[in-house]
């Protein structure tokens, strides 16, 4: 099976014997009792879902735009999996564990523009297994996110986000010195806050706020930001650092969460609005289109990179 760059730092995980000892040792950090036997018992079904997942994304590579978000939602799937039998030797406990843990409009109302379109949060299921055992944060049963909110988790989006409103959703922090950077102070105006309230938020992720003579403030990270989970702050694949301004922008999820929201949305409409699915891909009158292109593009690189991440430092 061919190899494609996104998947170069799996290629440990095709060896059952590594992923043994690599399970043994998370097991064993988390005192998990019999981390010997657990470790050998699921070794196989971890390699399995690396190589289920490299095979989705690799004929989502290929495929046209109609069918990229089935493919692309079912190969972040399995590369979850992996990550939660990593956490927890005994995933899947009960059935509620196997569902998505979402739920959308079964029926697309007339003139439907996706980005107002949203998902709602389940009680069980993935996503709440994922926001606990990989993130460690609280539920959040009975939350909608728009698909335009969790478009705006994604840094890559910036520039079409700009080129197609005039606007933006985020400010980028310009390196000064080693673990220092410069950011716009018009970021408190566009959040609303204070000085104060936004030090508070920055300081709980060891960031700390500091004023300047000029027009900018100066953030000095006192840990590296994990490319993972680099909250409070956003990061391109190219470790390029933002902050957002948006007012949700305490409360935002983390951007892995934000890639699997819109992917399980675009690919239940894919399935299930055949309809309508064709009729946005034939048609321009939108912005709709231009979205989730640019979000398929980056999500098919992106999430295998962040999760790569995750399992090697997280």
């Amino acid at each position: 099976m061919e190899v494609y760059p996104m998947f170069y730092d799996y290629l440990p995980f095709e060896s059952t014997s590594y992923c043994q000892s690599y399970l043994k040792s998370v097991y064993v950090k988390h005192s998990f009792d019999e981390a010997v036997s657990l470790s050998y018992k699921n070794g196989l079904s971890f390699s399995y879902y690396v190589q289920h997942s490299q095979i989705y994304y690799q004929q989502a590579l290929k495929a046209p735009y109609e069918i990229k978000p089935m493919l692309i939602y079912y190969g972040m799937i399995q590369l979850l999996k992996a990550c939660l039998i990593r956490n927890n030797p005994y995933y899947p406990e009960n059935s509620n564990d196997l569902a998505h843990g979402l739920s959308t409009r079964k029926r697309k109302k007339q003139n439907y523009v996706f980005l107002q379109d949203s998902v709602r949060i389940q009680q069980h299921g993935l996503f709440s297994l994922i926001l606990d055992h990989m993130f460690h944060m609280k539920q959040i049963v009975g939350q909608s996110f728009t698909m335009l909110s969790l478009m705006k988790m994604i840094p890559e989006i910036g520039h079409l986000y700009t080129r197609l409103t005039h606007s933006h959703f985020h400010y980028p922090l310009i390196p000064r010195n080693e673990g220092e950077f410069e950011v716009s102070k018009k970021i408190i105006d566009d959040l609303c806050i204070s000085k104060a309230r936004l030090n508070r938020i920055l300081s709980h992720h060891d960031i700390i706020l500091a004023d300047n003579a000029s027009d900018v403030f100066v953030l000095t990270l006192k840990r590296p930001v994990p490319f993972f989970n680099p909250q409070p702050l956003q990061m391109r694949q190219d470790q390029q650092l933002f902050i957002s301004n948006q007012r949700d922008y305490p409360s935002q999820i983390p951007e892995l969460l934000a890639h699997y929201l819109i992917l399980y949305n675009l690919s239940m409409i894919c399935r299930y609005e055949t309809d309508w699915w064709y009729d946005l891909l034939s048609q321009r009158d939108s912005n709709d289109i231009s979205y989730i292109k640019g979000f398929l593009d980056i999500t098919i690189n992106k999430v295998p990179a962040i999760i790569a991440d995750y399992l090697m430092n997280g």
